[in-house]
C-alpha cells in the first residue's frame, strides 16, 4: 500500500467510497424490508388475537347455552311432580 502513487490512492479512495455508498443503500433497503415485515407481523398478530378472542367468546356462549339447556329438563321435571 505504501508504494501507491497519489493517483492510485485517489482511485482507491473513490472505489471505497462507492462501495460504502452501495453498502449504505443496501442497508436502507434491508431496513425497509424489515419494517414492512414487522408491520405485517403486527397485523397478523392483531388478526390472530381477534380470532382467538372471538373463539373464546363463542366457547363461553356455547357453554352457557349448554348449562341453560341442561337446567331446563330439571325445571320441567320438577313442575311435573
Amino acid at each position: 500500500m505504501t508504494d501507491m502513487t497519489k493517483k492510485e490512492m485517489e482511485e482507491r479512495i473513490t472505489e471505497l467510497e462507492e462501495q460504502k455508498q452501495l453498502i449504505l443503500e443496501q442497508a436502507l433497503q434491508i431496513q425497509n424490508v424489515a419494517a414492512t415485515r414487522l408491520m405485517s407481523l403486527r397485523l397478523l398478530e392483531s388478526f390472530t388475537n381477534e380470532v382467538n378472542n372471538s373463539f373464546q367468546k363463542l366457547l363461553r356462549d356455547t357453554q352457557e347455552l349448554n348449562l341453560q339447556m341442561a337446567e331446563q329438563p330439571t325445571e320441567s321435571e320438577e313442575s311435573e311432580d
